[in-house]
């Protein structure tokens, strides 16, 4: 079965695009990225961490692809 070129293009695009933009603008960043408030302190996380927020539209597209099928 030949599988269908532009759906794996799509695919690829939606998971580099996010990541490009995310090295642009990670020299940007402070090192500690404010995450919000708890009961008695503050939260921060390292600005490391952002690229794990890169994979959310490709998860929230491939969710939203098996759900059609």
């Amino acid at each position: 079965m030949k599988p269908n070129i532009k759906k794996i293009i799509i695919n690829l695009l939606i998971l580099v695009v996010p990541f490009i933009i995310l090295i642009a603008i990670y020299p940007l960043l402070p090192d500690q990225i404010y995450t919000g408030r708890h009961l008695f302190r503050s939260s921060y996380m390292g600005k490391q961490y952002v690229f794990l927020l890169g994979f959310i539209p490709y998860l929230i597209y491939w969710k939203r692809n098996r759900q059609g099928r």
